[in-house]
């Protein structure tokens, strides 16, 4: 009991003096707190009607490995038929295992190769949008230097925004619009492919 009435004092003396530092009782400071901006890529894309020729390169990506993809395809098929024909009407039961294996290879090739051309179209979209960020950055942080902020971040639906007024999307499109040598800068390029 006599121990209990001890720690009393004790506890109240912590709790005072974390109230007092939280309070800036002893003249510290308090820490300043980041001007964060908003800018929201896709906005700003579809607004400068930039969407569509990005679109378009994707588009022009995919077609190309698809292209490449049939072209493999036909070359196994142009090889299994030519495999069949040597073997004649009647293949012995050692050339249709062969012939089995060649298409089953083939078909794992393929495969690996639609997996391969589906990691080159996603490296592709990732270039396209890191070349735009790239190309905005200089941008952004003009506006966001002349509004006193020290971060911008991509919008993004992992969080909502309660003060509109932190978006500079709105900004960065006018004065794009006002820049037609830095708008034709954010177009994808020849570069690019």
């Amino acid at each position: 009991m006599y121990g209990y009435h001890k720690r009393i004092p004790l506890v109240l003396t912590v709790l005072l003096t974390g109230a007092l530092i939280a309070a800036g009782c002893f003249g510290e400071k308090p820490t300043p707190t980041a001007g964060i901006g908003l800018l929201d890529i896709q906005k700003l894309v579809a607004e400068l009607e930039l969407d569509a020729e990005f679109d378009a390169r994707l588009q022009n990506k995919d077609q190309a490995l698809s292209r490449e993809l049939e072209e493999r395809k036909q070359q196994y098929e142009n090889l299994l038929r030519s495999r069949r024909e040597r073997m004649g009407e009647e293949p012995t039961e050692e050339q249709q295992r062969e012939l089995i294996r060649f298409e089953t290879q083939a078909g794992q090739q393929l495969q690996a190769q639609l997996q391969e051309s589906q990691r080159q179209l996603r490296e592709y979209h990732q270039k396209l949008v890191r070349d735009l960020h790239q190309k905005l950055r200089p941008l952004a942080r003009e506006v966001a230097t002349r509004r006193g902020l020290d971060m911008v971040m991509l919008r993004s639906d992992l969080f909502f925004i309660v003060n509109e007024e932190l978006d500079i999307t709105g900004e960065l499109i006018e004065r794009l619009r006002e820049d037609p040598d830095r708008l034709e800068n954010l177009r994808p390029g020849s570069e690019d492919e």
